[in-house]
């Protein structure tokens, strides 16, 4: 155990034997530990400006998520309530792009979470 209170063991884990079904290059494990670390402080702020009045903040907002669904892997399954309230939101958007964004990142949304759930 290092002195932040992570496990090595884990990090070795997670660096050798994690996989992803993405067909873009998986993020470097830095970059997944830190979004792993954060992640609940972000996705209640994210969800309220994916629903929000201004048309850039909602796009803004939109491309944020693909990035934290991308980079929190299986972690994500303990924000799949606020996750999902905020999506079904954010497709039935007035604009279009925000609506096309957000339908696309359902997929790695599920990705990494059990099907029982």
């Amino acid at each position: 155990m290092t002195q932040s209170g992570i496990n090595c063991e884990d990090l070795i884990i997670q660096y050798f034997f994690s996989f992803s079904l993405f067909t873009v290059e998986r993020p470097n494990l830095g970059c997944r530990v830190l979004i792993h670390r954060n992640l609940s402080k972000v996705v209640g702020g994210l969800m309220r400006d994916i629903v929000d009045w201004v048309a850039s903040t909602r796009l803004k907002s939109a491309s944020l998520l693909y990035v934290l669904l991308l980079n929190a892997e299986d972690y994500i399954t303990q924000h799949m309530t606020p996750l999902i309230s905020g999506m079904n939101k954010a497709c039935a958007d007035s604009e279009a792009q925000v609506v096309k964004d957000v339908g696309s990142h359902f997929f790695p949304l599920f990705e990494h979470v059990n099907k029982d759930i």
